[in-house]
């Protein structure tokens, strides 16, 4: 069994001299939060704003994330199927491991891993997806969150490690950002569109931990 003793949460950078050791990777099912959350940041002057921001929180994300299933949208699969498809366009050999979906964080061991003889093991959770606003006044844009780790095999050294926000890769692709919605109402009413913006920026997401690997 692989097991990491420590190793903290610190980004490590991927030294791409390794690149031509790693051609096959054992892939972690990602893991995800239950649902997906629509949210503005919380103002900081009073406890009563914090409770009723925190109550209508988890009322837009429940209706989103009905709002997901009558769409027939799945962005964990669509995550999911575009990380192995980032790897393999990279060449890189994925080969998919189990795992539970809904763990929260990183994991410190990793079973049998490399039983078919995998190069490394590549673990992803996503913490937090959906919508986000930066106040009451702002349009919410997609918002993902995501701590990446991938280990060698043989040495058990961790050969890259971070934590991405996905805001500042997404603000910088002009056809997630085009696709903002100013406020929850217009997210409620184009609730097709706003599934499909989730499932692309997923997509982008995905390829965002790639790049930290190619």
């Amino acid at each position: 069994m692989l097991s990491l003793a420590s190793c903290g949460t610190a980004p490590i950078v991927f030294d791409h001299a390794n690149l031509a050791s790693v051609r096959r990777m054992d892939v972690l099912t990602p893991g995800f939060p239950e649902q997906p959350t629509v949210a503005v940041l919380p103002p900081t002057n009073g406890a009563l704003f914090l409770l009723v921001n925190a109550v209508q929180e988890g009322n837009r994300s429940r209706e989103f994330a009905k709002s997901l299933v009558h769409a027939k949208s799945d962005p964990e699969a669509a995550f999911s199927k575009a990380l192995v498809a980032c790897l393999r366009d990279a060449g890189v050999q994925p080969s998919a491991l189990p795992a539970d979906v809904r763990r929260t964080s990183l994991l410190k061991q990793y079973g049998s891993v490399g039983a078919q003889g995998a190069d490394a093991v590549l673990d992803v959770v996503v913490t937090r997806y959906g919508y986000y606003a930066v106040t009451n006044a702002a349009p919410f844009k997609p918002d993902i969150v995501m701590q990446a780790r991938l280990v060698d095999i043989r040495s058990h050294r961790v050969l890259m490690q971070d934590t991405i926000n996905m805001v500042n890769v997404i603000s910088a692709d002009p056809t997630v950002t085009a696709a903002s919605f100013q406020d929850y109402s217009d997210i409620a009413a184009n609730s097709d569109g706003a599934a499909r913006t989730l499932q692309s920026a997923m997509g982008s997401a995905a390829s965002a931990v790639c790049k930290r690997l190619t």
